[in-house]
């Protein structure tokens, strides 16, 4: 029996907990850092943390910006489909700023082998970590989960659009820019080249598979050239982190990383 111990601490004001296990202390980890989805909090991934911790990883989960502990009440804030789109967008770019500080934090650590950081993410989550590999050279190693590449194309479909130029009013318009300037996507056509395993559900109405399929289609003949792994799976789920998704990315974090 594997005895997990979990560290609840804070860098600056971001609450974590950090997850490892008690065998061989001396040696130095990989580490896979969880970023939760929209309006949940650290503790959502602490099945992934827990059954990674088993398998000799270090993991931390944080509360991203807003949320957990640090929420501030914007959900009771929100009047209108804009309102979530700027909040979304307004909560990935801070709670950037704190992965990155974390990732910087964790180099540091005796436990830590700072050459294998991993990142993974539900949703909003998996949005931090598409916007994470086009700004940070230290991540070996991505699993976003059900969340979207392509910003541009995500807001248009959930503002119920059919292109931008529907985009009319002042707060839409100013949105549409919003994403455009935060969307990874051609970015991640361009350069990415690090082991990457997108995880998305045939039946997700709120972030549709065809997304990361479409980043997928885009980098895999460089990926096979360069002999690098590239995965695109899509579950028979919902919009809905199953234990089957971690099973894979536990899987992919195992063999990568």
């Amino acid at each position: 029996m594997v005895e997990i111990i979990t560290e609840v601490n804070r860098l600056g004001e971001i609450p974590y907990m950090f997850y490892y296990s008690k065998a061989d202390d001396a040696a130095k980890r990989p580490l896979v850092i969880y970023s939760h989805g929209f309006n949940c909090n650290q503790y959502s991934g602490a099945s992934l943390a827990l059954q990674l911790a088993q398998k000799g990883f270090c993991v931390v989960t944080y509360d991203l910006s807003e949320h957990g502990a640090r929420y501030n009440g914007f959900m009771e804030r929100i009047e209108s489909d804009t309102d979530i789109g700027n909040s979304i967008f307004r909560i990935l770019e801070s709670s950037y700023l704190d992965l990155e500080s974390l990732i910087e934090h964790f180099s540091d650590d005796p436990r830590i082998d700072a050459s294998r950081i991993g990142i993974t993410g539900g949703s909003l989550g998996a949005k931090i970590c598409y916007y994470a590999l086009t700004r940070n050279r230290s991540v070996k190693v991505a699993v976003p989960i059900i969340g979207s590449p392509n910003f541009v194309e995500q807001i248009i479909y959930s503002m119920e659009k059919e292109n931008e130029l529907q985009f009319e009013t002042l707060a839409e318009l100013a949105l549409l820019e919003t994403a455009k300037r935060l969307d990874p996507f051609e970015s991640l056509v361009a350069t990415e080249n690090r082991p990457l395993l997108m995880i998305n559900a045939s039946k997700d109405d709120d972030v549709p598979y065809q997304y990361a399929e479409g980043l997928y289609e885009r980098l895999k003949e460089r990926y096979h050239q360069s002999g690098t792994p590239l995965e695109f799976y899509v579950a028979d789920e919902f919009h809905f982190f199953s234990d089957d998704m971690i099973e894979r990315a536990i899987g992919w974090f195992e063999k990568y990383l």
